[in-house]
């Protein structure tokens, strides 16, 4: 028997009889497609994570490997920090051992996270790939790894309050993402030093997916009303507008609220301090949904069936109001209104991209906005008027 031979034989003893083994002693490879965030789709075989240097460790089997990381995936190596290693049999040590973990950011600023980047970044892009076949994932041997930048592109930050306190939303909604996958987030308190966790592959960042695709969305909505334990009334009629207190608000609701008295009560909501199952629970009794561009009209893709959300953008602003219409418009019926009034607008200060202007909604144009909206949600009455 040749040396490769022997060498072989041993190998395959070795991963017969310590499973962890493989992952250590065969060389790595590494590929990418487009991502959502960052911008590539990183997959390596054959990794470590190793909570003494905090990093992702590769075997480079004496392969020019690490390099091909870094200029396949150099977007993630600006996030994550991967470090080859020549892997040696001493060196052997898994403390865990998974098929699959996907490694992401959250949004998490100044001590909170944001609704809205919430499912466009993290939770929808995952579901895409986590859901998108379910009978051929193994939960129980795969790994959800949620992580946080010091900024934006930058190393994440290991010291993060952001998953300390389950409670927080967006905790919840990690949580519901989670659903039975083991999950441990990328912070000192969740990975310790003496942590070794081997991989046969792990997947950096988020896929690129397709925010029109109504098979996704419709499956991402009726995904998280399941895990929710949400119920739907026979047929919403209700009307209602989001109520926002900090930036892009609407600075004359009550006067919005009279202007279509005489066709409908409008509700003004307030999603603040509510859960996430609290949020969706509440949007069931809406036929229509109107909110200026922001967060809480996320919650729009998780209206009922034949109801309309109706997405207010403030005068000539900078937002990605095409991609939020799109998403809305893939769940269901859309109507959009843009603020051509520049005297009705009061921007914020070194706001140049007016990205968070309050805006006073023209009421002519808002009631005929609601009656639209009524009507394609197929609950418009007219008016009684007098004789």
């Amino acid at each position: 028997m040749s040396r490769a031979d022997r060498q072989v034989l041993l190998l395959e003893l070795l991963i017969f009889l310590y499973p962890g083994v493989a992952v250590i002693l065969r060389p790595s490879e590494v590929s990418a497609s487009y991502g959502h965030y960052p911008g590539a789709f990183c997959k390596i075989t054959n990794v470590v994570l190793d909570g003494s240097s905090q990093s992702f460790l590769i075997n480079i089997g004496g392969n020019d490997v690490i390099n091909t990381y870094k200029k396949t995936c150099s977007i993630t190596d600006l996030v994550w920090d991967v470090q080859a290693f020549d892997g040696q049999i001493d060196d052997i040590s898994c403390t865990e051992t998974y098929d699959v973990g996907y490694v992401f950011t959250m949004y998490f600023y100044g001590g909170n996270s944001n609704y809205f980047h919430l499912h466009w970044d993290m939770m929808l892009p995952l579901f895409s790939v986590m859901y998108h076949d379910i009978s051929k994932t193994g939960r129980k041997t795969t790994l959800l790894m949620p992580s946080v930048e010091s900024s934006r592109l930058k190393k994440i930050n290991w010291e993060t309050p952001a998953f300390q306190n389950e409670n927080k939303y967006w905790m919840q909604l990690m949580q519901l993402l989670t659903g039975d996958y083991n999950m441990k987030p990328l912070q000192k308190d969740f990975v310790k030093k003496e942590t070794k966790i081997c991989f046969k592959e792990i997947y950096l960042g988020t896929p690129r997916y397709d925010w029109n695709d109504k098979y996704l969305v419709l499956n991402y909505v009726n995904y998280m009303r399941t895990m929710l334990h949400v119920t739907t009334p026979t047929k919403p009629r209700k009307v209602g507008l989001i109520s926002r207190a900090n930036r892009r608000r609407i600075l004359n609701e009550k006067e919005l609220v009279k202007s279509v008295k005489d066709i409908t009560k409008l509700d003004l909501i307030e999603f603040g301090g509510k859960t996430v199952q609290e949020q969706l629970q509440l949007v069931q009794n809406y036929a229509v949904l109107i909110g200026m561009n922001g967060a809480g009209l996320m919650n729009g893709i998780f209206l009922p069936e034949g109801s309309v959300a109706v997405q207010l953008v403030p005068y000539n602003a900078s937002l990605n109001f095409k991609q939020f219409g799109e998403i809305l418009k893939a769940r269901g019926g859309y109507l959009e209104w843009h603020n051509s009034h520049k005297e009705l607008t009061v921007e914020a200060p070194r706001d140049v991209y007016r990205a968070n202007s309050d805006t006073t909604v023209e009421t002519k144009e808002f009631r005929k906005l609601v009656i639209d909206a009524m009507k394609l949600a197929n609950i418009y009455k007219h008016p009684k008027t007098e004789l």
